[in-house]
């Protein structure tokens, strides 16, 4: 009863059961295995709370780490390493040099993650202790379980470790290799977590690994799963990127990854972030895969349809390009707005990549610019400006629509596409002189990119039409600017466009008006 009071803490009010310690120290004396579980697990209790406390046990549990009893000695070595007391840390390192090794596995893989605590406490005892090295040799114990311990031990020492907690040999990655079959999930991930530091000296060592973690890709955790993917992908770049073998085991990684996408939001947040990661490098991973695995569900968060959107993209193809806009024009009206831009910014990457699919995306833009909705609309502008960047004096049939959106544009960024659009078609905009005139009268209370656009696109309009109006504005402009625009790289803009025009107005237009390259 006591022991279960110290673990689930005290009503307030009620006394503090550390002043039973002395009492329940008598309690080691005896020789019942069930009692002394009991008290350790007092003991164990009250150093989460009470370190202090527990020092005067400190030496009995000591010489209980040499007590006849297997289960005795490794709950005495696991109580004794929970005490959070750096100047006790010293004390703990011999009887976990015996723990390691012991006889008995339980005993053995105890002491492993023993070690792991004592590094938190104090790592100097564990590195003049020389205990590092002798739990990286219970990586090649006969025992799966303390292998698995081990490998546990060690990672959570290489996490905290300012230096390299050991290199793994063929020899070892081979007994870790077959301790997986033997162990519960998740010492599985430990094992796989630890083979992601063994670096192949040649071919054939990167294949045996490669080969033994492949069937890993079929559990049914998603965290063995992911470590699994983990060591592949590691121990892929010892082969040739070219090879068959690369791209065999490549492939054997699409299936698993788009089950995935069944699984609860959490864990595909995380499998769609890794995929992003591993298409960089080996684009064919997903080669076999279907695009529609990845289309967002209407009860999906927004983190997770974001991501979904970004691997749509990395995955489209001119085969299936127009699959995916058709479902990015439903996403684009969608009532989340920051996921109804990131679907329109998805659209104009579609347009830029592949260029039979910029009518489609044309449409889609229109269909966002007739509904006025707000918060796309100001994407779309930007989005805009791309296509025309990208495929000058093409799809002109669509200026009338932008321009008549002015009313809604009130983002910097939309702003400055809006004008550079109108600049930039000066010449085929009959209104054009009336639009930026607009954007002149605010013209110092805009941000620096709506400034830098307008200086731009009003020197275009100058050169292209010249009319009183375009030069007055040109010219109050520059002189604006000049006098009270304080970000110098709108003023060193005007001044280039102020001697610029000075001069031959022909050089001008050959540089301003030139023909861009897409």
């Amino acid at each position: 009863m006591v022991a279960h009071a110290a673990m689930l803490g005290t009503p307030q009010g009620a006394p503090n059961v550390s002043v039973l310690l002395p009492d329940v120290m008598q309690c080691l004396e005896s020789p019942d295995v069930e009692q002394k579980k009991a008290v350790y697990l007092f003991l164990s209790a009250l150093a989460a709370t009470n370190a202090d406390a527990t020092t005067i046990a400190f030496n009995r549990m000591v010489r209980d780490t040499s007590n006849p009893n297997p289960l005795i000695r490794a709950l005495a070595l696991r109580t004794l390493t929970g005490v959070k007391v750096e100047s006790m840390a010293e004390g703990m390192a011999e009887p976990i040099r015996a723990g390691l090794h012991d006889n008995d596995p339980f005993v053995r893989k105890t002491a492993a993650l023993s070690v792991a605590k004592v590094f938190d406490l104090s790592p100097e005892v564990v590195e003049s202790g020389g205990l590092l090295p002798q739990v990286t040799k219970l990586l090649e114990d006969s025992n799966p379980h303390v292998v698995a311990n081990a490998a546990t031990a060690l990672n959570e020492i290489r996490q905290r470790a300012p230096f390299t907690v050991f290199e793994m040999t063929m020899a070892t990655a081979t007994k870790v290799l077959a301790a997986l079959n033997e162990c519960t999930e998740w010492n599985q991930v430990a094992l796989l977590d630890t083979l992601t530091l063994f670096c192949p000296r040649t071919e054939r060592e990167a294949v045996t690994v490669l080969e033994r973690v492949a069937p890993r890709l079929n559990h049914s955790n998603a965290s063995v799963l992911m470590s699994a993917i983990k060591v592949m992908l590691h121990h892929l770049s010892f082969l040739p990127q070219t090879g068959d073998l690369s791209r065999n085991f490549t492939l054997k990684m699409a299936q698993p990854l788009c089950t995935l996408m069944s699984l609860p939001t959490d864990i595909q947040y995380t499998c769609l972030r890794t995929l992003k990661i591993v298409i960089q490098k080996y684009p064919s991973v997903l080669a076999t895969a279907e695009v529609k695995t990845f289309f967002c569900k209407y009860n999906d968060p927004s983190f997770v349809k974001m991501e979904k959107v970004d691997l749509m993209i990395a995955l489209a193809t001119a085969e299936n390009v127009h699959q995916i806009l058709s479902e990015l024009r439903e996403y684009c009206h969608d009532v989340d707005g920051s996921f109804a831009r990131q679907a329109m910014r998805a659209v104009g990457k579609c347009a830029v990549a592949f260029e039979a699919s910029v009518d489609q995306c044309i449409k889609i833009i229109l269909g966002v610019i007739e509904n006025k909705l707000p918060f796309v609309l100001q994407e779309a502008i930007v989005v805009v400006q791309t296509i025309f960047r990208r495929y000058p004096n093409q799809y002109e049939g669509i200026l009338t629509e932008i321009c008549s959106s002015l009313d809604e544009v009130d983002e910097p960024g939309a702003k400055a596409a809006l004008v550079w659009i109108i600049g930039e078609y000066s010449d085929r905009i009959e209104a054009a002189e009336e639009i930026l005139e607009i954007f002149f009268e605010t013209y110092t209370e805009e941000e620096s990119p709506v400034q830098l656009a307008l200086l731009t696109a009003l020197s275009k309009l100058y050169l292209n039409i010249q009319s009183d109006r375009s030069v007055d504005m040109l010219q109050e402009l520059l002189q604006v600017t000049n006098e009270t625009v304080n970000d110098p790289d709108v003023r060193e803009r005007a001044l280039f466009y102020w001697r610029l025009l000075a001069g031959d107005l022909e050089v001008a237009r050959e540089g301003v008006l030139a023909p861009k390259p897409p």
